[in-house]
């Protein structure tokens, strides 16, 4: 009986370490689902939010920092984009809690050469990947599209950086490569360039993954321009 106690033991501190580590991040990917759906009230959602970040920041602040920036597509850079010099970012008319239904375009639409929307590289011919513009904990992905879905941003992740208070989001992916709770560093591959969502996926719109940043205080999920960290990132190639 002695021998079993310590392995049962360990078993039972690892299952419950891993959990609640996660918790609150499977409790802000729950949120965000609600919130989006519109199966949430604005002031139940606020309420909840103010929770939920003092709980990311407890259980992150100081594991995650501001760091450097990379672009988020892999093999390209702000130089290849019209759309960042040229004022693709429209905050007005945006509000969080308005979910899928939503007005305003408060980020930055970074375009792949894809003439045939093959979801590849017309030079490389490979798929695009989608990287980590800053470091941050995965809050909510949605691994799970079809072309009926009324879903804007497909298949999408949030990441939260808690130096910064920043809410990252990295919409019409064609894969997921990472999972709420997962840490991942600047740079890191979260996904690959897709058509998922509703607007992303017609002939008319070129392949591109949708960025955008929201800035948190008090509840409220400000949309924050970008455009100087972009222009002073990082290119992988």
């Amino acid at each position: 009986m002695k021998k079993n106690f310590i392995p049962v033991l360990i078993s039972i501190i690892v299952v419950l370490a891993g959990p609640l580590k996660a918790a609150v991040c499977e409790d802000w990917d729950l949120l965000d689902k609600q919130v989006r759906d519109g199966r949430m009230d604005r002031a139940t959602a606020r309420k909840e939010i103010i929770a939920l970040d003092q709980e990311l920041l407890a259980d992150y602040a100081g594991k995650i920092t501001a760091g450097k920036f990379y672009f988020p597509l892999e093999g390209y850079s702000s130089a290849h984009y019209n759309c960042v010099l040229k004022g693709d970012y429209q905050p007005g008319g945006y509000d969080f809690y308005q979910g899928n239904k939503h007005g305003g375009h408060p980020a930055y639409d970074l375009f792949i050469a894809d003439k045939d929307e093959d979801l590849k590289d017309d030079v490389t011919g490979k798929p695009v990947a989608v990287l980590a513009f800053t470091g941050g904990v995965v809050v909510a992905v949605n691994l799970e599209w079809s072309p009926k879905s009324a879903i804007r941003g497909g298949k999408y992740v949030w990441l939260f950086n808690p130096a910064l208070n920043r809410y990252y989001y990295y919409a019409h992916l064609q894969e997921i490569s990472v999972r709420v709770g997962e840490v991942v560093p600047a740079g890191r591959m979260i996904g690959l360039v897709g058509r998922t969502g509703k607007r992303a996926l017609p002939k008319e719109s070129p392949t591109h993954t949708h960025f955008m940043c929201l800035s948190f205080h008090n509840g409220l999920m400000t949309p924050y321009n970008t455009y100087q960290e972009l222009r002073d990132s990082i290119s992988l190639k």
